[in-house]
């Protein structure tokens, strides 16, 4: 074969071939851009529903908390009546109250739950009388009276005769001045609590020397006995600037000191005249 030769044309019927070749090339990648336009083209799918049901699941919890809401308003004297018979009274009964306070006490609470458990107080009121009781610092009074005994024994002991010398007679000094300015303290504090102007909530900081967290107990905590005598001093310390930044006045020393048993009396009264605060 000449170079002429080699250098001709292909025939007709090969271009048909290669056209109908490039035509279905052509066709399929059409095909394939329709697929893939319908798999993209899916709608809406699962979101609506899942929109629906979260909306659907909100306005069920929060008909379900309005009932439950509901409901324990309607049980507050239901809860007052356990909370005073179950828990608080038991405290008292176990406190550090001194023994008359204690008995006065615990005899006005037993009667408070029995008016309670038969039904005298509605449930503002019930709940009045509860929100003032548990204000009132009454487990935290038999702590204070638990540690100025601690602090009046440890002014006996270092003036004791027997401990002669010169290092005795400034501990006795020390010890002296120390309980002597607790009780000073203690009776304004006394006299705030009877005015209103100090709380529960108040002590907590004060006694937290003589405290030691136990989740066991109703309050949180108990009290560490025996005490040690740093830890009381430690106490007095922080009354004394409690004192001097609230700016309590002393107590009257004609008037006596305010009886815990009466404090609760009128915790009592306020509740049932005024209801819930």
């Amino acid at each position: 074969m000449t170079d002429s030769e080699s250098q001709l044309p292909p025939d007709n019927q090969q271009i048909d071939n290669q056209q109908a070749a490039e035509r279905q090339i052509d066709d399929r990648q059409i095909d394939d851009r329709q697929v893939d336009d319908r798999q993209i083209d899916e709608g809406p799918g699962w979101m609506p529903a899942l929109l629906a049901g979260t909306v659907l699941m909100g306005i069920f919890g929060f008909v379900c908390f309005g009932v439950s809401t509901a409901y324990l308003y309607s049980q507050r004297a239901e809860i007052a009546t356990r909370t005073i018979t179950k828990n608080y009274l038991p405290e008292l009964e176990q406190s550090q109250l001194e023994p008359d306070d204690k008995k006065a006490v615990v005899a006005k609470i037993r009667e408070l739950g029995t008016q309670l458990e038969n039904g005298r107080f509605d449930n503002d009121t019930a709940t009045g009388i509860m929100t003032r009781l548990q204000s009132l610092p009454v487990l935290q009074w038999g702590h204070m009276q638990a540690v100025h005994s601690t602090l009046r024994k440890l002014a006996e002991d270092t003036a004791d005769p027997a401990d002669a010398g010169d290092s005795a007679d400034a501990a006795s000094s020390d010890a002296a001045k120390i309980l002597d300015q607790f009780e000073s303290d203690w009776l304004a504090i006394q006299s705030a609590v009877a005015a209103k102007k100090v709380t529960a909530y108040d002590f907590q900081d004060l006694l937290k020397p003589v405290l030691i967290v136990d989740p066991d107990e109703p309050s949180g905590y108990r009290l560490d006995v025996p005490m040690d005598s740093v830890a009381a001093e430690d106490v007095a310390n922080r009354m004394q600037i409690f004192v001097k930044q609230r700016e309590l006045p002393p107590h009257p020393p004609s008037q006596p000191a305010p009886a815990i048993a009466d404090l609760i009396s009128n915790a009592i009264n306020d509740g049932i005249e005024t209801g819930s605060l």
